[in-house]
């Protein structure tokens, strides 16, 4: 980071000034230039030679074909190198999605076959039976340890203070650790 005293500005990071152009931008400056219709034909004057006013100057009554025939032959020589491009480009897209194609292919074959195996190693370590059985006992314990609590919370506001279990937290220590687990209050 350096500071310019003069303009009290701080540059952070200092442009380089070597830059790469992008490979897609010199193939656009690689492709030729079309010039325009009119500017290409020789010996024509476009200009006079549709208008109304009739100059002194005789109009010949035939036109010289030699420039339309050499500016149609420059331009169907264009056409045939801009469908070659094309051609080729449209070639090396194709490739290229085949390969992607390809290659998603394998992805996804992979995934599945990884899927499967993680499914069977799951079925095979744990047993899919045997997880929602312990999952419904779990459930079951937490309803009953629920009943339990309430049912003490019940007992206690009967019982004298010196017998109440909010009262004496050392000594029913188990009780008072259950409902801090269970977020009983």
């Amino acid at each position: 980071m350096k500071e310019d005293p003069a303009e009290k500005i701080i540059v952070v990071n200092e442009k380089k000034e070597e830059q790469k152009s992008e490979p897609e931008l010199e193939t656009l400056k690689n492709i030729k230039k079309v010039q325009p219709l009119l500017s290409t034909l020789d010996g024509l004057n476009w200009n006079t030679l549709f208008s109304n006013k009739r100059s002194n100057n005789n109009i010949p009554e035939t036109l010289n074909p030699q420039s339309f025939i050499n500016f149609f032959e420059q331009y169907q020589q264009y056409l045939m190198e801009c469908s070659k491009t094309v051609i080729k480009d449209q070639n090396i897209l194709s490739e290229n999605f085949k390969q992607l194609l390809t290659y998603c292919n394998d992805i996804d074959g992979s995934v599945s076959k990884r899927l499967s195996q993680t499914k069977q190693y799951g079925d095979q370590l744990t047993g899919y039976e045997l997880i929602q059985k312990v999952e419904d006992n779990i459930e079951k314990t937490q309803i009953l340890i629920s009943d339990i609590i309430s049912k003490i919370d019940k007992l206690d506001e009967v019982i004298p203070d010196e017998l109440k279990i909010k009262n004496n937290p050392d000594k029913y220590s188990r009780i008072h650790k259950l409902k801090e687990t269970h977020n009983f209050s």
